[in-house]
């Protein structure tokens, strides 16, 4: 409880993310003391306390004591709504990101939740957002400060760029970032398509994002290891001066784990395949412009619609 007012009332704390973080990270360790794993791995040495009872004075045997969290009713509850006052009062901070994610994962363990503010820093030349250069210092410091407060980086400046058309600098930057993805993870991608420092969008750079968000999703699992995967008996039979292109094991397996673009990979026009030598924009417009002649998704439910048209009047 003591925590949780320090978190929400401090003005001084909340200016300080390093110690705000210890508060915090000490308030949840106690919350999540005794369930879950881990739970009586920190063993306490037993202390024997010894005395003479003739003179011992019991001063709490004769008095109830009073319960200090009685009108508490659930402590972890208490906690997040405290939590949340503590957001409301200082937004864009540290306090109000770890309530965000406190309070979602709440309502559903495991859900989704943006956990990360904007990283942009801004281009001195023109004072306005920098580019790929500047936000990947930004990432970088902001990755720093949240793995020290012991939180998850959560940052979401991939599928980004600053140039005001979808041109060669928009497909430089939104490679880039996007690749930057893997390596902030957790990491989430909230921009996909947005050009012009945010004030327009593009749909030829949404396809590519959406391409490159294949590419995070097939590195995100990981590579698949095991005997029958390798070909361990093939490896063993054919030892290290084998023909391993012509075995049907490896015509089986060696596409299974790469990521499968529809632009580039094996789509990617090569001086030695017969792939049209068309540049990257005439093909993300020929997928557009099927894409767009296809049917569109089916109406929404409804009901859905309503419950969905009502919870928007409530914030207009």
């Amino acid at each position: 409880r003591g925590g949780a007012a320090l978190l929400a009332d401090a003005p001084s704390l909340r200016g300080d993310p390093a110690a705000w973080g210890g508060v915090c990270a000490a308030a949840l360790k106690l919350l999540t003391r005794g369930t879950g794993e881990g739970a009586g791995d920190d063993e306490e040495e037993e202390v024997v306390i010894t005395g003479d009872a003739v003179f011992a004075r019991l001063h709490y045997a004769s008095s109830q004591l009073a319960e200090p969290l009685a009108e508490v009713a659930d402590i972890s509850k208490h906690f997040a709504t405290k939590l949340s006052a503590g957001a409301a009062a200082a937004p864009g901070t540290t306090a109000a990101l770890v309530a965000a994610m406190v309070l979602g994962q709440l309502v559903e363990e495991g859900s989704f939740c943006i956990g990360c503010s904007d990283v942009n820093f801004m281009e001195p030349a023109t004072g306005a957002i920098g580019s790929f250069s500047q936000n990947s210092l930004a990432d970088m410091a902001a990755c720093q400060v949240r793995h020290r407060l012991g939180i998850p980086p959560l940052t979401g400046t991939g599928g980004c760029s600053v140039a005001p058309t979808f041109n060669q600098d928009a497909v430089w930057e939104l490679s880039s970032n996007m690749m930057q993805m893997f390596y902030n993870r957790p990491a989430t991608c909230d921009y996909l398509g947005s050009l012009d420092q945010g004030l327009t969008f593009s749909e030829h750079a949404l396809l590519l994002c959406d391409d490159l968000a294949g590419l995070l999703k097939k590195m995100w699992e990981g590579v698949q290891v095991s005997p029958e995967q390798i070909g361990a008996d093939m490896i063993e039979r054919l030892g290290p001066r084998g023909q391993y292109l012509a075995e049907p094991h490896t015509v089986e397996n060696c596409r299974m784990q790469v990521w499968d673009s529809r632009y580039l990979g094996a789509n990617f026009p090569l001086s030695n395949n017969d792939i049209p030598q068309d540049d990257l924009k005439v093909r993300l417009d020929a997928d557009l412009q099927t894409r767009l002649a296809a049917p569109g998704p089916p109406p929404l439910d409804p009901a859905l619609r309503a419950q969905a048209g009502a919870v928007v009047d409530r914030f207009r």
